[in-house]
């Protein structure tokens, strides 16, 4: 009889419309997740999303949240031009990343990544969902095929 592997205890930075339309539901209902707390730049926006989705604990600061030893990941679905910096800020919080697209907005910045997670041991990646689906696949194959294009 093998063991299972523990859950992946998870935070949220940020309360915008994808997380609370999508991820919030996802992590909720995923295998090996738990879903531990939220972070608004304000208190209370962050205790309501909390309380709208049963979130155990709701951070006032996205920096109380990364500071929380009880979370391992953290999904951020913050402004593109935020990406960056709160990655880094994450990743030097013993945190592993999953970000919305896009993970950054240069190629050099995402070097600079590339480079905090080697030095940090964390994963850092983007969250989506293209490559994964069958539609797309469907689709790359068409086009390889010459059915659809070059």
């Amino acid at each position: 009889m093998g063991s299972e592997a523990p859950a992946l205890r998870w935070g949220v930075i940020g309360t915008g419309l994808i997380a609370r339309m999508h991820v919030i539901r996802a992590l909720q209902g995923a295998a090996r997740c738990e879903l531990i707390g939220i972070a608004s730049r304000r208190a209370a926006t962050a205790q309501e999303v909390a309380t709208d989705f049963a979130i155990p604990r709701a951070y006032g600061s996205y920096d109380e949240l990364l500071a929380d030893p009880d979370i391992d990941c953290v999904y951020l679905p913050l402004p593109n031009h935020l990406h960056k910096l709160w990655i880094m800020r994450a990743a030097d919080a013993g945190k592993h990343i999953l970000c919305e697209k896009p993970l950054t907005l240069t190629i050099d910045e995402g070097k600079v990544l590339r480079q905090v997670a080697q030095e940090t041991g964390r994963v850092i990646q983007v969250g989506s969902w293209q490559r994964s689906d069958a539609r797309y696949r469907l689709a790359v194959e068409m086009v390889r095929a010459g059915r659809i294009g070059k």
